[in-house]
C-alpha cells in the first residue's frame, strides 16, 4: 500500500524481525514471516488421538506458532492438506503440496469465516456503515458469484467444530 502512495522509506524503525523458516518437520514447512497469529492452526489441527499439532511460542513480539514435531508426523496426508488450507496466509506448507486455490485470492472468505466462528461463540455482531470511494475504478465483486461462494462457505461451515 505505501509505494502506491508514494512512500519510499519509513522514519521509524521495522517492528517486527525477520523470523527462521522451520525445515525440521518431516512433511510441512512452517514460514512464519507470513504467520498473522490468527490462531486457526492452534484450534483446529489435532492428531487422531486429540493432541494439538500447532501451538503459540513465546509471548509478545517473540511470540510464534510451533510445530509438536511427534505429532506432526502422526497426521495423515489428508490432515496435513487440510491444515495447509486453514492457514489463510500460506505459512504452512506441505511439502510436495501446492496450494490448490493461492491463498491471496480466497477472496473475502476469511472475513465471513470469523464472524461465523465468533458468532458461534456467543459474540454480539453489529454492523457499521462505511463509505466506498472508487474513483475511477471499478469493483471487484461480482454479485451471483460472491453470493455463491458465501454461501458454499456457510454451508461448510456446519461441519466446524
Amino acid at each position: 500500500m505505501g509505494p502506491g502512495l508514494g512512500l519510499r522509506h519509513t522514519r521509524f524503525p521495522h517492528v517486527f524481525k525477520n523470523r527462521v523458516i522451520d525445515f525440521n518437520p518431516t512433511r510441512m514447512i512452517m514460514e512464519h514471516n507470513r504467520c498473522i497469529k490468527c490462531g486457526r492452526c492452534v484450534k483446529e489441527v489435532f492428531t487422531d488421538d486429540g493432541k494439538a499439532v500447532f501451538s503459540f511460542r513465546y509471548r509478545g513480539n517473540e511470540m510464534r506458532v510451533g510445530i509438536d514435531y511427534d505429532q506432526e508426523a502422526k497426521l495423515s496426508d489428508e490432515q496435513a492438506i487440510r491444515a495447509m488450507h486453514i492457514c489463510p496466509t500460506g505459512s504452512i506448507i506441505v511439502r510436495g503440496q501446492n496450494h490448490s486455490r493461492p491463498f491471496g485470492f480466497r477472496r473475502y472468505d476469511m472475513e465471513s469465516e470469523v464472524l461465523i466462528r465468533a458468532a458461534r461463540q456467543g459474540y454480539r455482531i453489529a454492523s457499521v456503515p462505511i463509505s466506498t470511494i472508487y474513483h475511477d475504478e471499478e469493483s471487484s465483486i461480482h454479485p451471483f458469484v460472491d453470493t455463491y461462494r458465501f454461501f458454499r462457505l456457510v454451508w461448510r461451515a456446519r461441519s466446524w467444530r
